[in-house]
């Protein structure tokens, strides 16, 4: 009998991949039309994420601004699922041998946990780095600007490195190659796994979100409109525009999540053979695409940032220099500059 913190791997490796095919049973290396449509998302999740990654780097306006920064980061963790997860899941789905446990297992942490850690900490950066916006608070020392934002953009990788591979290394054990890889699951170590790598990230993301919401309501609102921007000065970035960004990255961050994470864990820790049980593979068909096209709704959010927009739809004749020294510690007339302005000038 079993020790009660042990259990079979209930979650078979290849179900992951059977999800993605819709096929529950079956031979899975015959190409068809889940394939394709599985290839294409993850192109154009790689392109649009690198196209705001050289958007940003490439004009020093947009670089020199730690929320565009950010952004970066979180194009980075949505490439990871695009142009490593995907692709190489199908490459496991064609490949009908199951010798391949390391591949399989750099999969399941990236996928099951290093991805969702880190989706979940970089958008806690980014709604950290607009609460200080949203609030009017900026940092006015220098070097402890330049502290906070390094802090800002590396801390979520080391945070969500050592949550995430201690925990999935000490849960699962390597088996027979035949029987998928895993022969058992330690059940304690998978649910916190979860629940350090999601659910506690989860709810700080959302706890700062509802803070910057409610704070904005009680500063005094500027009375100029947002149209009066022209996309020939120096950039800049709006309360309401902050706010909104804030919400949707709160919201396409962590409810995309949830189906993949619940089925997760009822897969670990239920087991049910009756005709009237959930029928879990239908739940992780969907959880599984929801979570991949979730990728690609981040480029439209990123578009509410006045700058952003600006540097894609605007070419400025004689206005102000990309080499100019920008500098955010004066108003505009219409908005604050950003608060954590990086300058190594």
């Amino acid at each position: 009998m079993q020790a009660p913190n042990r259990c079979v791997d209930t979650m078979q490796w290849r179900e992951l991949e059977r999800a993605i095919a819709d096929k529950k049973t079956g031979s899975l290396t015959t190409w068809h039309a889940t394939y394709i449509v599985w290839l294409t998302l993850a192109m154009l999740i790689i392109s649009s994420q690198l196209f705001f990654i050289v958007l940003i780097l490439a004009k020093r306006t947009l670089r020199m601004q730690l929320k565009n920064l950010l952004i970066v980061n979180i194009c980075v963790v949505n490439l990871m699922m695009g142009g490593f997860i995907m692709p190489t899941v199908i490459h496991l789905i064609l490949d009908s041998s199951e010798d391949e446990c390391v591949l399989r297992m750099t999969v399941r942490v990236l996928n099951d946990y290093l991805q969702p850690a880190l989706s979940v900490l970089t958008a806690i950066s980014l709604v950290i780095d607009r609460f200080l916006f949203i609030m009017q608070k900026p940092i006015t020392i220098k070097w402890l600007r330049i502290v906070v934002s390094v802090l800002l953009i590396i801390a979520p990788w080391v945070i969500g490195v050592l949550l995430a591979l201690p925990l999935f290394f000490k849960s699962f054990e390597m088996g027979d190659p035949e029987t998928g890889c895993v022969q058992e699951v330690n059940l304690w170590n998978i649910v916190c796994a979860h629940v350090l790598c999601f659910v506690l990230p989860s709810i700080a993301l959302f706890v700062l979100a509802t803070l910057s919401g409610l704070c904005s309501t009680n500063k005094k609102k500027v009375p100029a409109k947002e149209l009066m921007y022209d996309c020939r000065d120096k950039p800049v970035s709006f309360k309401g525009e902050s706010i909104k960004v804030v919400v949707f990255v709160c919201f396409m961050t962590i409810f995309p999540e949830v189906p993949y994470f619940v089925i997760s864990l009822l897969r670990y820790t239920t087991t049910c053979d009756q005709p009237y049980c959930l029928d879990f593979f239908q739940g992780l068909k969907v959880s599984v695409w929801l979570r991949a096209a979730k990728a690609l709704v981040f480029p439209f959010i990123w578009l509410w940032f006045t700058d952003i927009k600006a540097a894609i739809i605007c070419r400025p004749t004689g206005a102000v220099d990309e080499d100019d020294d920008i500098s955010d510690d004066q108003p505009t007339d219409m908005s604050q500059q950003d608060t954590m302005l990086l300058r190594y000038r």
